[in-house]
This record gives C-alpha cells, sequence and structure tokens, in this order.
C-alpha cells in the first residue's frame, strides 16, 4: 500500500491518493496523478499513452502495468512453440516419447532409448552472425541463471526459421550462450566451432541416444 499526495492541474488542490500494488512493487512513482491520470476513462481516447498497455487499451493506474508482462508472455509462447515443434518431430519419426506430469521440471520430454531414457530441455533458437543462439540455462525460479548440467541429458532446439530440429548434449554448448553454426566463419576458423548439422534430429537413433545416456 502505497499514499501519494499530488495536486489538480486547475484547481491546485491536494489529493491524497492510496493505491494498492503488486506486492514489493511501486507502480505509480514519478508520475503525475492529475485529474486526467486518476480517471483516464472520463477524458475518452485522449488518455497518456503510458496510461495504455501494449495493445492500446486503457489500464488502471492502480494496477500493475500490463506492459511488463509483455515480455514473459513472448518467451513462454516461444517456448510452447519450441517444445510443439520436438515432440511433433520426434513422434514423426517414431520415437516413444514421454511427458512429465506438472510443471517446474528441469526438462520438457523424455525420450525411451532402449532400457534408457533421455531427458530433454526444448528451447526456440534464433539467428545471429551465421549461427543459431539458444539459451542454456534457466531463469523461471527467481534464483538467477541455473544450468542444466545434470539435469537434462539435451537441448531440443528448434530453428523457426527452417523449422529444424537440433538435439545437442547439455555437455556440448557452454553456460552461458548455446550456439550451433550454420555458416563457415568468416576467417574459415574450425576449432572450437560446433556445426549445426553434426546435431541434426535425423543424424539421431535409439542406439546413439542410449549410448550418451550411459556415458552421460
Amino acid at each position: 500500500m502505497y499514499e501519494s499526495t499530488a495536486r489538480n492541474a486547475t484547481t491546485m488542490t491536494t489529493i491524497h491518493v492510496v493505491l494498492i500494488s503488486a506486492p514489493g512493487r511501486i507502480r505509480t512513482c514519478g508520475l503525475p496523478l492529475r485529474r486526467r491520470a486518476l480517471y483516464p476513462l472520463s477524458y475518452g481516447r485522449s488518455t497518456p499513452a503510458y496510461l495504455r498497455d501494449c495493445h492500446g487499451t486503457y489500464t488502471n493506474i492502480c494496477s500493475v502495468w500490463a506492459a511488463s508482462y509483455s515480455r514473459p508472455m513472448q518467451t513462454a509462447t516461444r517456448g510452447n512453440a519450441a517444445e510443439a515443434a520436438v515432440l511433433s518431430a520426434l513422434v514423426g519419426r517414431g520415437y516413444s516419447v514421454l511427458v512429465p506430469f506438472g510443471g517446474g521440471h528441469p526438462y520438457d520430454l523424455v525420450v525411451q532409448a532402449f532400457d534408457g531414457f533421455v531427458r530433454i530441455q526444448c528451447k526456440a533458437g534464433w539467428s545471429r552472425r551465421g549461427c543459431i543462439i539458444s539459451n542454456p540455462y534457466s531463469t523461471d525460479h527467481g534464483n538467477g541463471p541455473a544450468p542444466y548440467h545434470g539435469r537434462a541429458d539435451v537441448f531440443g532446439v528448434h530453428f523457426p526459421p527452417t523449422d529444424g530440429v537440433y538435439l545437442v548434449p547439455v555437455d556440448a554448448v557452454g553456460r552461458n550462450e548455446g550456439r550451433l553454426r550454420l555458416e563457415p566463419a568468416r576467417n574459415n576458423q574450425r576449432r572450437r566451432t560446433t556445426p549445426a548439422r553434426d546435431f541434426e534430429l535425423d543424424r539421431w537413433n535409439p542406439e546413439s541416444l542410449a549410448r550418451l545416456v550411459a556415458t552421460g
């Protein structure tokens, strides 16, 4: 709960407003709480831009900013799309795929490979400088970046521009950035690079996945 004092632009009278914000957040610091801000719906379409959410609809000044949820929602949408693409690609190639119940697991899918099980963490990849880039860590637990080493076996990386799916062992990428090279480096460097073609889904089979888990 937060108490703020504002002055009306016309009457110069003092208005005491008690605002209820999200826990631990004060959303009204620095905003001029004039009559137009306090009663946005009474002033029609001339409501200031900072009172509208990302879709142009009005947002109550006492509520949490709608735009603050835009990026997490986009990230969740990309993650769901990547998981669906990897699942579809695996099932289409005859793999037996298990989906863990509930949330909070460090892996999204489990593939049966003979007598073993391969834990797959799905990631959406994007293009940068001839490479497929992905995040090799989790950030959704409020404790900062957490690597997947020991918690998952491979990354299932979906690359939307080509609809390609890659299975990349967790130990094959760095802790800060996943990078699969699509194009040769400008200086023709080959050492310490990770060619994307080596991790295409069709390069794998149940035997190689089982061997990966057994040696990991």
